[in-house]
């Protein structure tokens, strides 16, 4: 076949909507569209000519070794170490432009970039454009092996199974809701959602977590088929598969849910004290565990809603201020304000050396007296009427020693 030259001009093809204006520089050619053919196409249409034109010029001034009907992944293939095409070698760069696209790539790219063109454009097959080509006939048994793509859709076997399973999890939170809620309650929990970021503004990250337990709670009581359900939870993106009226917010009802929680808070309100940096101590210090004896410092106070009924419940968690650190949670009504323990009264020690002999004297316990000491004879008249020697005093009285001398007279005259 006899190798034309590439010039400047116009270059329109069969079967191509796009005509193209070819510009010819140095070792480059450029195509972009001529006049309107090309209007109403989309740009990736555009470019796919271009491309389709840019290779039929390649052709001319390259060569082919397979005669036959090819797709451009045929043509950028190989036919066992053969490239089916291969490029001449006075073209090298080939440039393809748009009003809001272009691209350059080497001549011998021609059709594998054109082949992962269609990759991109998703192109069925049967849209693929074939290039009828002359050469050499195919050897009886050599095959083919196409290019093969980096990008685009590459066709697998779907499973129905993974396919219901993927459909499946998109429901999974809003299906198991819908089971458990009435209509009503369906079409109002994206309002349970604003009214819950609302108090966050207002309370904190954790106030906001408590009264979305609590207001998810009332919800299920309100509207839940099952008074014995346990509320889920779920967020806003859970309803993005769902019909259009679950997805639309309730704004009376989230005002309701809002003074709700008010109520419920000002019912049971934040504690005065303890507050973070208190120190503590726990009631009945005998009864509780030694470790939590003595002081305590408070390092956080919080609520936390009760299992049962909607009121908050305020709780303290205390850290021990000796040895290892621990901490551990007390409700608020366990604690009292640390008071300094009373001394005991010191044992005598080195200061009793500077109290005077006469407090000493008044400070000691009172000491009986000892027994005094008895003489011989009256140990042995004790002994005879088998009494105790007793204490007596020695000087006798004035009636004693008159009885005495009485008894010593009648004795004389007897």
């Amino acid at each position: 076949m006899e190798k034309k030259e590439l010039t400047n001009g116009i270059v329109e093809i069969e079967g191509v909507k796009t005509v193209a204006e070819r510009t010819v520089d140095g070792y480059e050619v450029t195509y972009k569209p001529h006049g309107n053919y090309h209007k109403g196409l989309d740009v990736n249409e555009v470019v796919y000519d271009l491309m389709i034109i840019a290779a039929h010029d390649m052709l001319d001034w390259g060569t082919t070794v397979y005669a036959g009907e090819y797709t451009a992944a045929e043509m950028a293939g190989k036919v066992g170490y053969l490239h089916q095409f291969m490029e001449g070698e006075d073209y090298k760069t080939i440039g393809i432009k748009t009003e809001t696209f272009c691209c350059s790539y080497h001549a011998g790219e021609a059709f594998a970039q054109m082949a992962e063109w269609e990759g991109v454009m998703n192109m069925a097959p049967k849209k693929y454009h074939r290039f009828a080509v002359e050469g050499k006939e195919m050897p009886e048994g050599a095959k083919l092996k196409p290019y093969q793509r980096c990008h685009g859709y590459k066709p697998r076997t779907i499973s129905l199974a993974a396919e219901n399973d993927r459909i499946a999890k998109k429901f999974e939170v809003i299906g198991k809701m819908a089971q458990s809620l009435t209509s009503e309650g369906m079409k109002r929990a994206l309002s349970v959602l604003t009214a819950v970021k609302s108090i966050e503004k207002l309370h904190g990250r954790e106030m906001g977590d408590l009264a979305g337990k609590m207001l998810r709670r009332k919800l299920w009581r309100d509207y839940g088929k099952d008074k014995y359900q346990q509320p889920m939870v779920y967020t806003a993106k859970d309803f993005e598969p769902g019909p259009e009226c679950w997805k639309v917010v309730d704004e009376d009802y989230a005002k309701e849910l809002i003074a709700y929680f008010r109520q419920v808070l000002a019912e049971s309100p934040a504690p005065k004290w303890p507050a973070k940096g208190d120190m503590v101590m726990l009631k009945n210090q005998e009864k509780q565990c030694k470790k939590w004896q003595g002081k305590l410092s408070v390092y956080e106070v919080r609520g936390q809603l009760d299992m049962y009924q909607d009121k908050i419940n305020w709780y303290a968690v205390v850290c021990t201020t000796k040895g290892k650190h621990d901490s551990t949670t007390y409700k608020v009504d366990a604690l009292e304000p640390w008071t300094e323990p009373e001394k005991a009264a010191s044992k005598r020690g080195k200061n009793d050396a500077c109290i005077g002999s006469s407090e000493r004297k008044q400070a000691r316990p009172e000491v009986k007296s000892k027994k005094k000491a008895v003489s011989k004879k009256e140990k042995t008249t004790a002994k005879a009427i088998n009494l105790e020697p007793c204490t007596v005093n020695p000087e006798p009285t004035l009636e004693e020693r008159l009885r005495a001398a009485l008894r010593k007279q009648l004795a004389m005259a007897a």
